[in-house]
């Protein structure tokens, strides 16, 4: 039995949004998913490597006041690298110590 001209258009869009309700929606949903899992995933493992670096600059820091070795030349130093905002948080734009910094705490005087 042929279709009448005037519901050959709404066939049309019948057909058009079982095809974006069936197909595209769990397509994006998928996809959005996927998103979520990934920055998850990268901002846990960018969290993981900075608590790292922490455990490693507050195990030195120990073991130099244990030693009683220059802790407190290198204090400021492991200090500003223990107490840092944590990534994604706090002023971006700050800097970690100038290599001038660094010689002056090590001793050495630059000009």
């Amino acid at each position: 039995m042929p279709v009448p001209e005037e519901s050959k258009s709404g066939v049309f869009y019948l057909v058009l949004l079982s095809i974006i309700a069936f197909v595209k929606l769990p397509i994006a949903f998928y996809f959005w998913i996927v998103k979520l899992v990934v920055r998850y995933n990268s901002r846990t493992l960018l969290l993981l490597d900075d608590s790292v670096q922490r455990n490693t600059m507050l195990e030195t820091y120990l073991y130099l006041a244990e030693q009683d070795e220059g802790v407190k030349n290198d204090r400021a130093i492991i200090l500003e690298a223990l107490f840092r905002a944590i990534p994604g948080h706090g002023n971006e734009a700050s800097e970690p110590f100038a290599i001038a910094d660094l010689l002056k705490a090590a001793g050495g005087q630059s000009k």
